[in-house]
């Protein structure tokens, strides 16, 4: 009887659980209050719904159409925060430039998607950082530490497990975060 109840009560969760699983909605955040209030311009549900987010960058206009319920609507870029993608990816505008988020803790990571360099051009840092959703700036270990001027332990740790800027953007497995925000934490306890 035991051994039956307990089938029942598996069985029972096991088919509840993707009732509980997380709506993934995609959109447009006007603001960063928009942003962390999660309120949301032109939302969809992934899993039941589609639109098209169009960038313009070729030619690059100052405006993305989202295409919303059938109908295109152009949003200025200097007037959009940012937007969420269906597949998880969350990109920022800034000055008419998109960033694309890698991580978000105390600091946030973006990647620059940029057009291959010719050969023998160097390669630009495609790196940036921001604290807590202000403008993206170049991920250095000057800007870190200009970014936290009074975590002398942080300036420390940077300068002791980084060789150069191009290793900023490491990833650590062990703590399944950027090495630069193990770091920040680690020096704040």
């Amino acid at each position: 009887m035991k051994t039956k109840n307990l089938l029942l009560v598996s069985l029972f969760l096991i088919l509840s659980l993707p009732g509980f699983a997380q709506t993934i909605i995609s959109g447009v955040y006007k603001t960063y209050n928009d942003y962390t209030n999660q309120k949301i311009t032109f939302g969809i549900d992934c899993k039941t719904e589609k639109h098209k987010i169009k960038l313009n960058e070729f030619p690059n206009k100052s405006f993305i159409t989202v295409i919303h319920d059938g109908k295109p609507h152009q949003m200025a870029k200097d007037s959009v925060f940012g937007y969420q993608l269906c597949d998880g990816n969350f990109v920022r505008f800034v000055d008419n430039t998109d960033y694309h988020l890698t991580e978000k803790g105390d600091v946030w990571l973006y990647k620059k998607l940029m057009v291959k360099s010719p050969k023998g051009s160097p390669e630009p840092n495609l790196n940036f950082f921001s604290v807590a959703g202000e403008k993206p700036i170049i991920l250095t270990m000057e800007n870190l530490k200009k970014a936290f001027p009074n975590n002398h332990k942080f300036h420390d740790a940077l300068t002791a497990q980084f060789k150069n800027d191009a290793e900023l953007a490491a990833f650590d497995s062990f703590h399944k975060k950027s090495k630069v925000n193990h770091l920040l934490e680690m020096s704040r306890d």
